[in-house]
C-alpha cells in the first residue's frame, strides 16, 4: 500500500502544489488523499487523487507516509501528470480547438485507449446470455472486422453525422459543407454562413479571425436565443463595427462554384461566394441504435433508457450525450451532459 498525508508544496515552472489532509480514501489499493492544486495564476482545481492512480505508476509499497529525499521523484511524477492536465483545462466557455485539446490530455493522462477513424457496425452480447460484448468495428486501414469486448457499453454517438439538408440546388459541389473545418484555410475568401444558431456564429467568428470576408444568411429575424450569452456580445460588435455581414430573413435559393442567389425580403440577389458553410442543424442517427437492439420512439427519436441509470431496454447497453434527447438536441449539452457519466459509473458499480 502506499499513502502519503499532508506534504509539502511543489512548485514546477510557475506552478505550485498543494496537497492538503483532508478526506482521505483507499482506491485500488492505493490510500490516497484529495488534493487542492493551486496554480500561481489565481486557479483553483479539486481533484480525486484517486483518479490519477493508473498513471502514476507508483512503485513505492513501504506503507510509510511519502516525505523522505527518496520520494521527492514520486511526488514530482504526481505533480506532472496533475500539472500536464490542469494546463489542459479549457477556459469557462473553450472553443473547439481547447476543448479538442482538453479531451486529448485527459485521454493521455488516464490511458485511454482511443481507436479513432472506425465505425462500430454490430455490438453483440457473446455466448451465454450473460457477461461480456463483442463489439465488431472497421478501422481506417482495412475493411475486415476486428473485435474488442466489454462487460458494458455505452454508446455516446451525438448527433454531427447527420446534417440537415437546404435542399437547393448546387447544395452537394465542393465549395459548400455541412460541417465547419478550420478558418485558416479560408483566408482572405468571401464566406458565407448559413444558420442564426450557436454553430453558425462560432463559425463566422472564426472566420473573421482568420481573415475571410463573412456573411451570415439566416431565414429568421435575429439570431436563436440559444446563442450562448458570451458569444453574442462578440458576433454583434463585429456586425456593428461592419467587420462582419448579416441577412436576416434571408434564404439561400440557389448554390453555384463562385456565387449564390437568394431571396431577401421577397426580392433576389446574387451574392460572390468561395466557400459556403449550411450550419443549420443536425439529427442523430438511430438506426445503429436499433440495430443493436435499443428500441427508439419513432416520433421524438428518443432511445428506451432509464433517466437515473441510463441503461436502455438492453441490460448492459447505456446511452449518454446528446442522444439520450433524440431528436430534440438542444436539451443536451456539455454542462448537463457530463453528467451522464456520473450516473452510468454509479449503475455500473452497483
Amino acid at each position: 500500500m502506499v499513502f502519503f498525508s499532508s506534504l509539502e508544496q511543489l512548485e514546477i515552472g510557475d506552478v505550485t502544489f498543494e496537497l492538503g489532509s483532508s478526506d482521505t480514501r483507499s482506491a485500488g489499493g492505493v490510500l490516497v488523499q484529495r488534493g487542492i492544486y493551486r496554480l500561481k495564476k489565481g486557479f483553483r482545481a479539486m481533484t480525486n487523487s484517486s483518479a490519477w492512480r493508473n498513471a502514476l505508476n507508483p512503485t513505492s509499497s513501504t506503507g510509510q507516509p511519502l516525505s523522505g529525499p527518496g520520494d521527492k521523484s514520486f511526488l514530482r511524477k504526481i505533480a506532472a501528470v496533475m500539472r500536464s492536465t490542469i494546463e489542459a483545462l479549457p477556459s469557462p466557455h473553450p472553443t473547439r480547438a481547447e476543448t479538442v485539446e482538453y479531451y486529448r490530455h485527459v485521454a493521455e493522462s488516464y490511458q485511454i485507449e482511443f481507436k479513432g477513424n472506425s465505425e462500430v457496425v454490430s455490438v453483440k452480447r457473446e455466448s451465454g446470455g450473460e457477461g461480456c460484448f463483442s463489439i465488431g468495428f472497421k478501422g481506417p486501414a482495412t475493411s475486415d472486422l476486428s473485435f474488442v469486448s466489454a462487460d458494458k457499453v455505452v454508446v455516446a454517438t451525438g448527433f454531427f453525422d447527420n446534417p440537415n439538408m437546404l435542399g437547393v440546388p448546387g447544395e452537394t459541389l465542393p465549395n459548400v459543407s455541412h460541417f465547419y473545418m478550420e478558418g485558416e484555410t479560408h483566408s482572405g475568401q468571401r464566406i458565407i454562413v448559413i444558420g442564426g444558431n450557436n454553430s453558425a456564429v462560432d463559425a463566422a467568428l472564426d472566420l473573421h479571425a482568420h481573415g475571410a470576408v463573412v456573411t451570415l444568411v439566416h431565414r429568421g429575424k435575429t439570431f436563436s436565443k440559444d446563442v450562448k450569452p458570451w458569444v453574442r456580445p462578440k458576433i454583434d460588435a463585429l456586425l456593428k463595427e461592419s467587420k462582419v455581414t448579416a441577412l436576416f430573413n434571408c434564404r439561400i435559393l440557389e448554390i453555384r462554384p463562385d456565387s449564390v442567389d437568394a431571396e431577401i425580403n421577397g426580392g433576389r440577389r446574387t451574392m460572390p461566394c468561395d466557400f459556403l458553410y449550411a450550419m443549420i442543424g443536425y439529427h442523430p442517427d438511430v438506426s445503429f441504435l436499433r440495430n443493436i437492439g435499443i428500441e427508439v420512439n419513432d416520433k421524438t427519436g428518443i432511445p428506451n433508457h432509464n433517466p437515473q441509470t441510463f441503461e436502455t431496454n438492453v441490460p448492459g447497453i447505456y446511452v449518454a450525450g446528446a442522444i439520450t434527447a433524440g431528436f430534440d438536441c438542444d436539451k443536451v449539452f456539455i454542462e448537463n451532459g457530463r453528467e451522464h457519466g456520473k450516473a452510468i459509473l454509479k449503475s455500473t458499480m452497483n
